[in-house]
């Protein structure tokens, strides 16, 4: 009996840890994956900080950067492996001053404005979000 009882609580570990492995090697492992199963759709005129909240935070860089040089236009998100995501805003409530020749914009103020869309690159192949590729 107590042989039995040994071996279930053996087999019921060694089931668990198969289990687990297998649901990280299933579930998405790195930035690539993480963003590209999130609906961008959905943080459309939402504060840029609601996206920041749910993405992965293994980021390397946070810019704000401009399609014209000096005009706040996006946040860039840069990851390891070529991965980048442009958060676009159109219309600024918080951010004073669009424009600034020297490119120093409060980064605070800039994640309170609401998103007009998301854009998702690998290098510079858009994986995502690519047909609102500079609209404007």
């Amino acid at each position: 009996m107590k042989n039995n009882i040994t071996k279930i609580i053996l087999l019921s570990a060694f089931l668990r840890i198969t289990f687990l492995s297998n649901a990280q090697i299933t579930s998405p492992t790195n930035a690539k994956d993480s963003l590209t199963a999130l609906n961008f759709i959905k943080y459309e005129q939402m504060p840029v900080d609601s996206f920041l909240a749910v993405i992965p935070t293994s980021y390397t860089q946070l810019k704000i950067s401009g399609r014209h040089f000096g005009y706040a236009s996006y946040l860039g998100i840069t990851y390891s492996n070529d991965i980048y995501v442009e958060v676009y805003v159109r219309n600024f409530k918080y951010l004073p001053n669009r424009y600034d020749k020297s490119l120093n914009w409060d980064i605070t103020l800039f994640r309170k404005e609401d998103i007009a869309f998301i854009v998702l690159f690998e290098g510079s192949n858009c994986l995502k979000g690519c047909l609102n590729i500079y609209p404007e």
